[in-house]
């Protein structure tokens, strides 16, 4: 019996110890991530907005629902951010609703969210915008710099909730690389957008386009160049692919770059598909035979909604310029044909704090116009709009989110020019008034002339200082180039002319003996440390125009006394007789009166 009882517990604890496993590993926490929007590449020593998107990457298991609200990631050395030394501040990131920056220590970044409202489960994704100035491109190919990132159920961390990375999965990756050309794929629909938990034969199309990278505009939106044809793209239901689609598991995209993935969800990638939103996404693994080499690249996400009450909520993206207002829409229906509820409140909300509720009209569409976008910056905000259905008897809770654009918006350079200046003053200030409150940046047209320094923001005025150079035409130029929030302004041009200055000259001894030698007036100034002189020396007996010369570069003679005629008088000539004491004066005629007589 007590063989037995022994073979029993041993059994039991056998047992216990693969149901333990069992579980763990059914419910084992994983994340991944990967950068969006075509910023996984980026050029050396320069600032970058790098979007990082983090998947909820719980699967195939019992516990869909579980969690994230803590996300940490460590930067790599190289990057930089805008604190002194190149320090990362709370302002060189850009969290999803309902998010805030919990730590920074050194380059590991810890985010969490206000509540559990702004969670996310399987399927779902956050994207975090992390500002950053990247290190210098090495030699080709250029180096990849990975991101670590964990998860946490827990604000606390712990290791209990560790969300820990899905082996084998991609790390987040950025190539910092001069050799490439970049790619932006843009997946730019999800139909239909909303579907039921019941009956696998529902088919969602996924559409992407694949274009070569031209930039990115003021806010750091990416800029689409070129299609890019016959390349296959992966599609992508939270952080798994789809390899179900009726195009082929990796669709190849037509001579516009478009590439599009017919499947049912409900047969997977992620099963059980439980109600919620998921994430759509569309990625392109690059292509090593062109040269140069396309990179690789992810698209931001779009949701596909999957209700259990045939209830959906469908919430567009919204745009506005900085410091304006937007207004924000949200559709309810449900039935198989998604028929729009009306009369029910949907509350909105900005990064989580509501700011007001709409009741939705005969086609379940609720609007909430002029909400003021007031504080944030120009830029792109994935998640920032979040829509809200409080349910009831008939019709379930359900939630959805949207993204933000605040656009930039104008700005205008008030500058005028200095006024003609003389050269031996040196220099002269200069400032001009920038609408937005903006540095303006002073350059010289004319560097043989004149050259500018870097100009001082005080207020709205930019103040520099004007050095001269030489005698000409000095032309400024006022610019500034904006911000995410700001665009350009037109710059504004002025030129003066840097002349002579003038000085009192004033002519002396206007009246001299002949001499036999070359003689001309005294010339004086009022000015200390310059000189003049008359132009035309004389040499013989008479009388003779002059005019007061400046001989100090950047001055010009003037006044009365700068003019006149200089008088040469005949000698009075003398004779000395051969007897030594006694002088004769000289006749008229040249001869002695000696020589007369």
């Amino acid at each position: 019996m007590k063989r037995l009882a022994l073979s029993m517990t041993i059994l039991g604890v056998a047992w216990w110890l693969w149901t333990v496993r069992v579980i763990n590993a059914a419910n084992d926490r994983y994340i991944v991530a990967q950068f969006t929007n075509g910023t996984s590449q980026q050029t050396g020593g320069v600032n970058a907005t790098l979007d990082l998107t983090v998947f909820n990457d719980i699967r195939n298991l019992s516990y869909p629902n579980h969690f994230i609200q803590w996300i940490h990631v460590t930067v790599p050395f190289g990057f930089t951010g805008s604190g002194p030394g190149g320090a990362f501040t709370n302002s060189d990131f850009i969290p999803p609703s309902g998010w805030s920056v919990s730590s920074i220590a050194g380059n590991v970044i810890t985010f969490i969210s206000a509540s559990t409202d702004y969670t996310f489960n399987a399927g779902q994704s956050r994207t975090f915008l992390l500002k950053v100035h990247t290190p210098l491109a090495t030699a080709c190919p250029g180096t990849t710099y990975t991101f670590p990132v964990l998860g946490n159920q827990s604000t606390n961390g712990g290791n209990g909730n560790t969300y820990k990375y899905r082996p084998n999965a991609p790390l987040p990756t950025v190539a910092v690389t001069n050799c490439i050309t970049p790619t932006y794929v843009v997946l730019n629909s999800v139909q239909p957008s909303s579907i039921f938990t019941t009956g696998n034969s529902q088919t969602v199309a996924l559409k992407a386009t694949l274009t070569t990278l031209a930039g990115h505009d003021a806010v750091g939106n990416p800029i689409a160049g070129a299609p890019i044809p016959n390349e296959p793209l992966t599609f992508n239901e939270g952080s798994a692919a789809i390899t179900t689609c009726q195009e082929g598991a990796t669709p190849l995209t037509n001579s516009s770059g478009v590439a599009t993935c017919t499947y049912t969800p409900l047969t997977g990638p992620v099963t059980p598909l439980v109600a919620g939103n998921y994430d759509e996404s569309a990625s392109f693994a690059g292509d090593s035979v062109p040269f140069p080499p396309y990179g690789g690249s992810n698209s931001s996400t779009k949701q596909l909604t999957v209700s259990a009450t045939a209830t959906s909520l469908t919430v567009p993206d919204a745009s506005g310029p900085y410091g304006g207002s937007v207004n924000l829409t949200a559709t309810l229906a449900s039935g198989a044909g998604q028929t729009g509820i009306s009369g029910q409140m949907i509350t909105f909300y900005l990064n989580g704090s509501s700011v007001g509720p709409a009741t939705t009209n005969n086609s379940g569409v609720a609007t909430l116009n002029n909400v003021s976008i007031a504080g944030i910056e120009g830029g792109t905000y994935p998640g920032y709009i979040k829509a809200s259905f409080a349910g009831n008897g008939t019709y379930d809770a359900i939630t959805n989110y949207a993204q933000l654009v605040v656009t930039p918006v104008g700005q205008t350079i008030t500058f005028n020019g200095p006024g003609d200046q003389a050269l031996p003053n040196g220099s002269v200030g200069i400032s001009a008034t920038d609408s937005a409150s903006l540095l303006v940046t002073f350059t010289s047209d004319t560097p043989n002339v004149c050259t500018v320094g870097t100009g001082t923001l005080n207020g709205s005025i930019t103040s520099a200082t004007v050095s001269f150079v030489s005698l000409g035409l000095c032309s400024i130029t006022a610019s500034q180039s904006g911000n995410s929030s700001y665009g350009a302004a037109t710059p504004v041009t002025q030129t003066f002319n840097i002349g002579n200055a003038s000085m009192t000259c004033t002519l002396g001894y206007m009246t001299v003996i002949y001499t036999g030698l070359e003689q001309s007036p005294t010339c004086s100034t009022n000015v200390s440390g310059t000189s003049c002189k008359a132009d035309n020396p004389q040499i013989s007996a008479g009388s003779y125009p002059e005019k007061a010369v400046s001989q100090t570069a950047g001055y010009t003679c003037s006044g009365a006394a700068s003019t006149g005629t200089f008088i040469i008088n005949k000698a009075t000539p003398t004779i000395t007789r051969r007897s030594p004491g006694t002088t004769l004066p000289i006749s008229p005629t040249g001869r002695s009166w000696a020589q007369r007589n």
